[in-house]
């Protein structure tokens, strides 16, 4: 069977991943003022996915067990950033951090809810 890729992934390429590394004290700068500008124009969060979706899609499909449920996770795990994102606090860690906590969160939520019990 052909493993299908998901959407996200055949629009972006590892070469993006190059890109989000913050190696800097100005990209660094630069990352705090996007996060700022994100809080109040949820368009420009769109450059903070671009720059973080697939680190955390990877991350979670070391978690998962489909590419499918990684997507779906992913997926999940940006509209939780975005949702929380107004009541995010920068507190000298990069915004990466916050983010894969909430995607660890998210697996571990996910594994919860897919665990069998024993009856």
């Amino acid at each position: 069977m052909k493993r299908i890729k998901p959407v996200f992934l055949q629009k972006l390429s590892w070469g993006s991943l190059e890109k989000s590394t913050i190696s800097s004290e100005d990209d660094r700068t630069a990352e705090v003022e996007l996060v700022q500008k994100a809080k109040t124009d949820p368009t420009a969060f769109d450059l903070l996915y671009h720059r973080y979706v697939l680190r955390i899609y990877h991350y979670l499909r070391l978690r998962s067990p489909s590419d499918e449920d990684a997507a779906d996770l992913t997926q999940h795990v940006f509209v939780l950033a975005l949702d929380a994102l107004p009541k995010y606090q920068e507190r000298n860690l990069p915004f990466a951090a916050w983010l894969f906590r909430i995607a660890r969160n998210a697996a571990t939520d996910a594994y919860r809810r897919e665990r069998k019990t024993i009856s």
